[in-house]
């Protein structure tokens, strides 16, 4: 038996967190308010299916205690622990999905109780009903048997129609606090005589992210022989320790190559999953952004937004909090950037030379009242004669940091040639790719052959080097190329964070 099914709750009492949960199902017992229809709501192993059980075996508990709770000794609950119990039916809604599932559901539910008070049908993961299940179930709950409940559970709400919310009690389960994990995976280790580090045991429910039947599930594949140790679970999770994540922080900060590379091979050797690493990186660098002064926060959030760079090219979504803390550290002044570090100009910062309205412009039109560039079909070769954009006050760029993309933001060059009349579809085609600065160069990598060939056309990179000598203060050269290894392996990852 695993340890999920040996230790879930039979009781109210038994549930950890929930409160309002726990209360409220309670209270409706006690003051007999119980309703025909419940949805419980909330993310896997956070304990739905298990309330429902609850809930279902106290409503027909024939010896309730003076705190509501089934009492686990009358006959409905032997009968209910043993499986025996004919009026209490689960139904597996991924597997029951069509109409005839529910119209047979709904033909027996009039049938009054065999053994108990009340028939209880719990649907888990409702949300995979069909619509026309949902609609034969539709009437039923608007006007249920007085000796009928339902339970329905689902982990994905958004999919319910509003027609099924409204007529149920609704009821949402939030995830379980660490503390809340740690302290039932304490309990766990001392009932089964497993030696376990506490260190370990955090490091598991952090992993199991608010979930319990998961955090179980890997206390029980980690302590196989009696002992869990903190360097099993690292090694598991792909867990780099604190001090590790501090020594590549700097290394990043300093160049220090050689640490950088040492890095990679540690976790290359270990075969750790590159995506976790990026994600525990990320984090620290958002934690030592705490507190830190103006210098260091400049530092780490260039350092966090090129890491960040190697992480989305995993195809995953990092900690939302994460780049929460760095965006709002970011904003604490306008001259923090999370572009690469630059030669600053030394010169006064000038407003641009406003040109005539009529004047003419190589390539060009002027500008037109609402503020956009109006272009001619034929785009200007490189280092074209500049541009004003009205909206921005461009400073002046010396020659020291021509080229070296100083000020240079990959989401700005697609606003901004999205707002350039007829040329939409270059930004179109910009926003699905992505890009690499090197040198004087601008890499853009498309997704596939119909991006590449929008981009590739003279029109195209004109129009690029022209924003971009606006915009930025400088004409690249620009490579066009296809990605054609989406998901990068460790070297890829590692040369990003370079």
């Amino acid at each position: 038996m695993s340890l999920y099914t040996k230790y879930r709750p039979k009781r109210f009492a038994d549930l950890v967190g929930q409160e309002f949960v726990r209360t409220s199902l309670s209270n409706a017992l006690r003051l007999g308010r119980t309703v025909g229809a419940y949805l419980f709501t909330g993310s896997r192993g956070v304990g739905k299916t298990t309330a429902a059980r609850i809930f279902a075996k106290a409503i027909n508990c024939q010896d309730r205690g003076p705190d509501w709770e089934p009492c686990g000794t009358c006959r409905n609950c032997l009968a209910i622990d043993r499986g025996e119990f004919v009026d209490i039916v689960e139904i597996d809604a991924a597997s029951h999905t069509g109409v005839d599932n529910i119209r047979d559901l709904i033909e027996k539910s009039r049938f009054l109780p065999t053994m108990g008070t009340k028939k209880v049908y719990i649907i888990d993961e409702v949300h995979m009903l069909s619509k026309g299940a949902f609609n034969a179930l539709l009437k039923t709950l608007e006007e249920p048997p007085e000796h009928v409940v339902f339970i329905m559970a689902t982990t994905e709400i958004e999919r319910i129609p509003e027609t099924i919310v409204s007529r149920a009690q609704r009821f949402d389960f939030g995830r379980y606090a660490q503390s809340e994990i740690e302290w039932l995976l304490r309990y766990v280790c001392t009932e089964e005589g497993t030696i376990a580090d506490d260190r370990a045991i955090a490091l598991i429910a952090k992993a199991a992210s608010g979930g319990m039947r998961d955090a179980l599930t890997l206390l029980e594949q980690y302590s196989t022989d009696s002992t869990l140790p903190t360097e099993r679970v690292e090694s598991f999770l792909s867990i780099v320790s604190i001090e590790r994540l501090d020594m590549l922080i700097d290394a990043l900060g300093s160049h220090d190559t050689t640490e950088i590379a040492g890095f990679v091979d540690f976790v290359s050797e270990r075969s750790f999953s590159v995506k976790r690493v990026l994600e525990q990186l990320l984090e620290r660098i958002a934690q030592r952004m705490r507190g830190a002064n103006r210098e260091a926060i400049v530092r780490l959030s260039r350092c966090f937004a090129r890491v960040y760079r190697a992480y989305e090219r995993c195809r995953s979504l990092v900690d939302p909090l994460a780049i929460l803390s760095s965006g709002l550290y970011s904003c604490l002044d306008e001259t923090i950037t999370t572009a690469p570090e630059r030669a600053i100009s030394t010169t006064p910062v000038t407003p641009p030379t406003k040109h005539s309205k009529n004047s003419p412009r190589p390539g060009m039109d002027q500008l037109s009242e609402s503020g956009h560039l109006i272009i001619e079909k034929s785009w200007p070769t490189p280092n074209p004669d500049p541009v004003e954009i009205p909206t921005k006050t461009i400073p002046e760029i010396t020659s020291a940091s021509v080229g070296d993309f100083g000020s240079f933001d990959f989401r700005t060059l697609v606003d901004t040639i999205r707002s350039v009349p007829k040329r939409a579809f270059i930004a179109m085609s910009l926003k699905a790719s992505q890009y690499d600065l090197s040198g004087e160069t601008l890499t853009i990598v498309t997704p596939n052959t119909f991006h590449r060939s929008k981009l590739e056309s003279e029109e195209s990179l004109g129009c690029i080097r022209t924003v971009c000598q606006e915009r930025f203060g400088f004409s690249p050269q620009v490579r066009i190329t296809i990605d054609t290894n989406p998901v990068p392996n460790l070297a890829e990852a590692a040369e990003e964070l370079f």
